[in-house]
């Protein structure tokens, strides 16, 4: 009974490669949006920090994830979100 749970689940994320980066918001569709016309998020992603809702055009933080070098990031997290590039703010 002890071996029940033996197996590991986090074992098939151990290959995935994290990144967090900056870019401009490009496209913005209901249902998902693009930073710099190549980074894909679900517009269910919110950012923690932001100058009201966000827009086409918002520079952002982000935090992405991909399983490796051929594949495309995908962004988990939004972290910031501004309409001015010079007011970035340090994650605390």
């Amino acid at each position: 009974m002890g071996n029940y749970f033996a197996f590991n689940l986090a074992q098939p994320h151990e290959n995935l490669q994290f990144s967090q980066k900056e870019g401009r918001v490009t496209t913005l569709k209901d249902d998902f949006g693009l930073i710099d016309e190549e980074i894909y998020f679900p517009s269910s992603l919110k950012p923690k920090q932001c100058q009201g809702p966000l827009r086409k055009g918002d520079f952002v933080k982000y935090r992405a994830q991909r399983k490796d070098d051929s594949q495309q990031w995908k962004v988990i997290e939004l972290l910031w979100a501004s309409r001015n590039d010079e007011c970035w703010m340090e994650e605390a």
